[in-house]
């Protein structure tokens, strides 16, 4: 069984992909290659870092953990015709957005889930320049203490 924190970026995945995503999107989760050559747009969901404390604090027995998952949302978008790069990139960010926290439960594998921050970035490439920007939200949930495969 996968651990509750690959379960949580496949769903995202799953929410990038589904019908009325920008026309032409690539979603992938934690790429570990050269992006170069890879097709705009391109979003790229990769876990920042997570923290973990006892959901009873007081009980040092505790069969349960609360985790907030930080989670990076790499958007790379280009300039199409009749479009900006910096158009195409927000029209992305909008809908990575709004694709995330339709359901801030995730399906029930969360407690929540919300936005925090947003980078920009312009990069060059072979191909042109093209735009990114990183979105970073949190997802809160629950495991045992003891298994990170285990909804508590």
């Amino acid at each position: 069984m996968a651990s509750f924190r690959s379960q949580i970026l496949d769903h995202l995945k799953g929410l990038l992909e589904a019908a009325g995503k920008p026309a032409g999107l690539t979603v992938e989760v934690l790429r570990l290659q050269n992006l170069e050559g890879v097709n705009l747009p391109h979003a790229l969901i990769r876990p920042a870092g997570e923290t973990v404390e006892l959901a009873n604090p007081d009980s040092l027995r505790c069969p349960v953990v609360v985790r907030d998952l930080r989670v990076a949302v790499d958007c790379r978008a280009a300039a199409t015709e009749g479009q900006t790069v910096e158009d195409a990139l927000d029209a992305l960010l909008v809908w990575v957005t709004k694709s995330i926290l339709a359901d801030p439960r995730l399906g029930a594998r969360a407690i929540t889930t919300e936005e925090n921050s947003t980078e920009w970035a312009g990069e060059d490439s072979a191909d042109g320049t093209y735009a990114l920007a990183t979105i970073t939200f949190t997802v809160r949930y629950r495991t045992k203490t003891n298994d990170q495969e285990a909804k508590a």
